[in-house]
């Protein structure tokens, strides 16, 4: 084992707990809180990958992270039900305990051997198993250690630079009092530096299996603790690095646009070299022109690929789509049955608050099409139409006609129609054409340029989508700004009318009272003279 892929547990005794601690440890922050952070270079926080924290509950249950109950409220409900005796202000009232180790192998746990962007661009990344059992072997240690009841929390962050977790414990004896020295070895010195040695052994017994091993004691190696603050400079200064390699990285992106290109062009030359073969073979048969004519209507599955945002705030763009795909279950369900496959989160949060089924869901595609995910859903959908559990297969997305219109639009993937690679010019199929060779046989040419041709209008449709949604939410902001602006310009009227009015009244007030103070001088003089 390499000597660098060292155990770490960093124990922290804290006399309060505040809510801003807790809110970090549970990400329970707002989009403007957590946008601060994630550029903030003391801090390396990477959003695409927030998704994947999850915290280990009682029984070792892993789940979401639960933020409906703050950890400070978790240790002042602990110690109010369980702490017998008075409870200092001088009192330790949690431990922190952050568990973790050399980075690469936790990254090795947490993502094996996918490729982390260091941009924060992760998210088709998920998280593996291996950080799952090794968080539940860690949240057993901690039961066995300080008690299960004690321990209030244990949250495992994936989207910082290195996985690891935060486990708080709340130090209460068996005998109900509130002692994080007791729980530590006591007042003796050496028993508590006994005491963490032990600690540290016994959880490398633990991380043994995951390639972590125990570290040399602190009496040989002479090390001095590092306080949170020199951990986050550390981290500050190795962002900045990142951020200058990122930096330099970004020349690679003209490159990647180029390949991009090529992509698009290769399948285009698909899209003709199926047309030729079409034109040149009419009488051709492949299992992707297969219109299942043997199969009663009634038995038949469609499946529907649909397009939606995961995201709001652009107008009608998902409206008008799920309106589509509504209309189409509804015909498919007349004579068959039809298959649910959702792109966006919006679409999955809309077809599940009506208890519709939806088969599968492709996460992160709708803010980021790429031909890489493209290719994962034509393969899904191949997948199930050579098994004969789909018959027909159309994609619902949004067209983009031009700068200002866009329209839902429905087009068949499969079965391929053969009538669709007809000429412009009206050229029949069954005309005679140039002599073309197919190695090894037509079948084989197709069974291998099928998948990408269908690839290339699974990306194209996605990709309008996404144009389509960039250019509602224009509008949709626009139109808010101008209303905003005509409220604006309307209150501002009000409030001058107002204001002058008020002025109006207050000098009108004045000269009333200067005219009744005159009057009442000459009254005052008419009857002194009299």
């Amino acid at each position: 084992m390499s000597d660098n892929k060292k155990q770490m547990m960093d124990i922290q005794k804290v006399k309060s707990f505040s809510v801003a601690v807790s809110d970090e440890h549970q990400r329970n922050w707002g989009d403007d809180l957590f946008s601060r952070k994630e550029n903030d270079p003391k801090y390396n926080y990477d959003r695409s990958r927030t998704r994947l924290n999850f915290q280990v509950s009682k029984g070792g249950e892993l789940g979401p992270i639960d933020k409906n109950k703050s950890i400070t409220d978790k240790i002042e409900q602990a110690i109010k039900n369980r702490v017998t005796g008075r409870v200092n202000a001088t009192s330790n009232r949690a431990v922190s305990i952050v568990f973790g180790g050399n980075r690469e192998q936790m990254r090795k746990l947490a993502f094996g051997d996918q490729a982390i962007s260091e941009n924060g661009n992760n998210w088709d990344v998920d998280s593996c198993s291996g950080i799952d059992r090794w968080a539940t072997d860690i949240y057993d240690f901690c039961c066995r250690e300080f008690g299960e009841e004690n321990v209030v929390s244990f949250i495992v962050h994936l989207d910082e630079l290195n996985p690891h977790a935060h486990a708080v414990i709340v130090p209460i004896t068996k005998d109900g009092r509130l002692s994080a020295k007791d729980l530590f070895g006591g007042n003796d010195m050496n028993q508590a530096r006994l005491r963490m040695r032990e600690l540290h052994s016994r959880l490398a017994e633990v991380n043994e299996k995951y390639g972590l091993e125990r570290g040399d004691d602190i009496t040989i190696t002479g090390a001095k603790h590092k306080s949170t603050e020199t951990y986050r400079r550390e981290l500050a200064d190795e962002c900045r690095t990142l951020s200058n390699e990122v930096g330099m990285k970004k020349m690679l992106l003209s490159s990647l646009n180029r390949s991009i290109t090529k992509a698009e062009t290769k399948i285009k030359a698909l899209q003709t070299m199926v047309s030729r073969i079409v034109r040149h073979l009419p009488e051709i048969d492949n299992k992707y022109f297969d219109e299942r004519k043997d199969k009663p209507a009634g038995e038949k599955t469609t499946g529907l690929v649909v397009v939606t945002a995961d995201k709001g705030l652009a107008g009608a763009y998902n409206h008008n789509v799920l309106k589509m795909a509504e209309e189409q279950m509804q015909k498919a369900g007349q004579t068959g049955k039809y298959k649910l496959f959702v792109v966006g989160e919006l679409g999955r949060q809309y077809f599940g608050h009506r208890g519709i089924e939806v088969a599968e869901q492709f996460h992160y595609t709708a803010q980021n099409p790429t031909l890489h995910r493209a290719r994962i859903i034509t393969e899904t959908i191949l997948e199930q139409f050579q098994a004969e559990q789909l018959d027909e297969v159309y994609i619902i997305y949004t067209n983009m006609v031009n700068s200002v219109t866009t329209e839902p639009h429905m087009m068949r993937l499969l079965p391929i129609i053969k009538e669709r690679f007809i000429t412009k010019d009206g050229q029949d199929l069954s005309m005679y054409q140039e002599p073309l060779v197919m190695t090894p046989s037509p079948k084989a040419v197709l069974d291998n340029i099928v998948p990408d041709f269908v690839m290339g209008y699974v990306y194209g449709a996605l990709v309008e989508s996404f144009c389509s949604e960039q250019n509602a939410r224009m509008m949709a902001m626009e139109a808010a700004n101008k209303n905003a602006s005509a409220m604006i310009h309307d209150l501002s009227i009000q409030y001058n009318r107002v204001r002058q009015a008020m002025i109006t009244q207050e000098i009108t007030e004045v000269i009333a009272g200067a005219k009744a103070q005159k009057k009442k001088k000459k009254a005052r003089k008419e009857v002194l003279s009299n």
